[in-house]
């Protein structure tokens, strides 16, 4: 292997371990290959010395690259360890996140919504596990990217407490014009551990709930 080869393949290696040990050992095998063409170069030809400048330059790009990539490797651990700590630190902590659904406890059925547009009519619709309409809830008329919280106390249409389990959530929204208007509902969940399983962060939240550490968009 030349030494201009060694150099173009260690200057372009990665940071993972396979890559990590090749750009090691093409260090190496560069720094042998320049002592021994020293050492048993024809002394009535010696070589040129732009030639021997131009070899050791490539010696300090290894050099250099083999720095680079183990600095590289510390801060990628210390960021993995920072993000590890950051999301541990939610375990007993309320975190919202976009959900359609939500649950309804014995301290009533907590979630939040915003409007893609303005509407002049607000009506949320809340149904059971199989489908069935439970509960209406007419709200004010709503500003665009405005979220509003809401509690359910849980009572249906018919007067009766509905029972605590997981319910979803649908916004009608209609403008002054008669459109319907688009929306994003949100739930909240108390998180009680972290699971890093399959190369993703995942929370796992009191009600049975699992949820992206990425889709958090609030917590307290």
């Amino acid at each position: 292997m030349s030494l201009s080869a060694i150099a173009e393949t260690t200057i372009g290696s990665g940071l993972s371990g396979a890559s990590r040990n090749t750009l090691a050992t093409d260090y190496q095998s560069f720094l042998n290959l320049l002592v021994a063409q020293v050492s048993n170069q024809d002394p009535l030809e010696p070589m040129e010395s732009s030639q021997f400048v131009s070899q050791l330059a490539q010696l300090t790009q290894v050099e250099q690259s083999v720095q680079v990539n183990t600095q590289m490797e510390a801060l990628r651990r210390q960021l993995s360890l920072n993000a590890a700590l950051s999301e541990t630190a939610l375990i007993g902590r309320e975190v919202t996140v976009p959900s359609e659904t939500f649950t309804l406890d014995e301290t009533g059925g907590r979630f939040s919504y915003e409007l893609g547009a303005a509407a002049e009519t607000v009506q949320l619709q809340i149904r059971d596990g199989s489908g069935a309409l439970v509960a209406v809830i007419d709200q004010p008329a709503g500003e665009a990217g405005l979220r509003r919280d809401v509690t359910w106390d849980g009572m249906t249409t018919d007067g009766r407490r509905a029972e605590p389990g997981r319910y979803s959530l649908s916004v009608a929204a209609i403008s002054a014009s008669g459109e319907a208007g688009s929306y994003q509902s949100y739930s909240a969940g108390t998180v009680v551990a972290v699971d890093y399983s399959g190369g993703s962060t995942w929370l796992q939240l009191a009600d049975g709930n699992r949820v992206a550490s990425g889709d958090i968009i609030g917590a307290r």
